[in-house]
């Protein structure tokens, strides 16, 4: 069960009494942004101190092939980071689910959906044509920040056919 599993409210023979409107991740264009150059980098450093190394015989170009493998394990980490990041719009709340990876603690933050301002929606070129939308949302826990976080287009959605209902 995943963190948002736990989280979401139960009768006393563990069904689910929430009913789910919306759940997902960060749209997978953002970690491919996010990353892109942390690969890049990682594996041209490395590149270049292998074959410096083997035009050179200098052991110590090894050592800077290591200093490139930091971007490739960031690269892991910001994918163990978004395969452990969650949202979920249910008719009486909005929860997001996140693993702290230097604390190796998940976290769930959630707040009531009347309490969900959203204060800006942006769509731009690419989020129309793969279908994500840019989100500002301001609400009454200061923890539950998503601003900014591109997420696929039914999160807004879901949260304004919960408030309209």
């Amino acid at each position: 069960m995943s963190a948002i599993d736990n989280a979401l409210a139960r009768d006393g023979q563990g069904n689910t009494i929430e009913e789910i409107v919306w759940r997902g991740r960060r749209h997978p264009f953002e970690l491919a942004k996010e990353t892109a150059d942390m690969v890049v980098f990682g594996l041209l450093f490395i590149a270049w101190a292998v074959a410096a190394w083997q035009v050179t015989g200098n052991t110590r170009l090894l050592l800077v092939a290591l200093a490139g493998l930091w971007w490739v394990k960031e690269w892991g980490l910001e994918i163990i980071r978004y395969r452990n990041e969650e949202y979920c719009v249910t008719k009486k709340r909005f929860i997001k689910a996140y693993l702290i990876i230097e604390k190796l603690e998940r976290t769930v933050i959630d707040c009531p959906i009347n309490k969900i301002n959203v204060k800006k929606v942006v769509t731009d070129v690419w989020g129309g044509i793969i279908g994500y939308q840019r989100v500002q949302v301001e609400t009454a826990s200061e923890d539950l920040d998503i601003s900014g976080s591109r997420l696929t287009s039914g999160l807004i959605a879901a949260i304004d056919r919960v408030l309209n209902e």
